[in-house]
């Protein structure tokens, strides 16, 4: 299928192990060794793909999509080849992969005002320690799609920065209601 020296030029380190790795992608490894090659490290989106698909109830679901949507596709192993963060919320959150699927994810921005709500949404009504879970789950939920947007799809700067400054003010937001639910 790929030869040693096709993985090493692929930027795969240890080729012996990439080797037995890109054997479990069966069929789909000709689809998507070449974009995990072009990943920040694709040793680590390799190790982190091998890992969501072993932990994924809907892992042919998953090969199948990245098989066949070479954006959804970049979008996700770029995400697992820089980020050893969010490749393990990836991990904790199995199903997070969908939030990364389809065309309206690369170009939609969401407003200020969404993100807020959906990170104030999460705690309402919890305990500070449930909440505080939950504000954490959804915050690295919505930096997820940051990334993948600013690592695949070539976000501008000031685009990214912005995003960054709203999640940061809707994480505050939702800290807050945490915080006066406690006071009170």
């Amino acid at each position: 299928m790929f030869s040693r020296t096709q993985l090493l030029s692929l930027g795969f380190a240890d080729s012996q192990q990439a080797t037995e790795a890109v054997a479990r992608l069966g069929l789909s490894a000709p689809e998507l060794l070449p974009m995990i090659g072009r990943t920040a490290e694709p040793q680590r989106a390799l190790d982190g793909l091998l890992a969501l698909l072993d932990i994924a109830p809907d892992a042919q679901e998953l090969l199948a999509t990245l098989a066949a949507d070479q954006a959804t596709a970049m979008r996700i192993l770029s995400v697992l080849g820089a980020s050893e963060a969010l490749g393990a919320h990836l991990l904790r959150h199995p199903a997070h992969w969908r939030e990364l699927v389809g065309e309206e994810q690369a170009v939609t921005r969401p407003t200020a005002a969404a993100m807020r709500a959906g990170l104030v949404a999460a705690v309402r009504g919890k305990d500070p320690v449930a909440g505080a879970d939950a504000l954490r789950v959804e915050y690295r939920r919505q930096l997820l799609r940051l990334a993948a947007r600013d690592l695949a799809d070539d976000l501008a700067l000031d685009d990214a920065a912005a995003e960054l400054s709203d999640l940061a003010a809707g994480t505050l937001e939702a800290a807050l209601v945490l915080a006066r639910a406690k006071v009170r």
